[in-house]
């Protein structure tokens, strides 16, 4: 089954299981959102991704990633939480990749979700730094 299915299918325990991580990150801005609000931001980023899978475009996820830039730069999130947060999905993701799948099928679904993280990890960055030139 493709990754992009797959990760549909596995969303919503994705989502819950991130958010628990989240949680015990104990990130301090993430520490002062409920559980559900996370789970929910991450449950949206997860279908993205999905969508951006199955389309074979990062289109999707770029924009959700310079919006979420955005929102978190001006409630004062620093750019490592958020990438921490993005961490923590992809992680929750690769174990659930490595778990489920056949070795062969999972080299193949670790390395697009790779890309398609790091891509994510990269406009992050690059709208933190624009967002924190822009301030000065």
């Amino acid at each position: 089954m493709p990754l992009a299915k797959l990760l549909e299918r596995w969303s919503d325990d994705l989502a819950r299981r991130s958010s628990l991580e989240l949680q015990d990150a104990r990130l301090a801005h993430y520490a002062g959102v409920d559980r559900e609000k996370n789970r929910r931001r991450l449950l949206a980023w997860l279908e993205r991704a999905s969508r951006s899978l199955e389309a074979g475009r990062a289109d999707l996820v770029v924009e959700h990633a310079r919006r979420i830039a955005v929102e978190r730069f001006e409630a004062g999130y620093e750019l490592a939480e958020v990438q921490t947060s993005i961490n923590i999905v992809e992680e929750t993701l690769n174990k659930r990749i490595l778990g489920a799948m056949r070795p062969e099928d999972a080299t193949r679904a670790l390395c697009m979700a790779n890309a398609l993280f790091s891509i994510v990890k990269d406009i992050l960055a690059q709208t933190y730094v624009s967002l924190a030139i822009q301030q000065r």
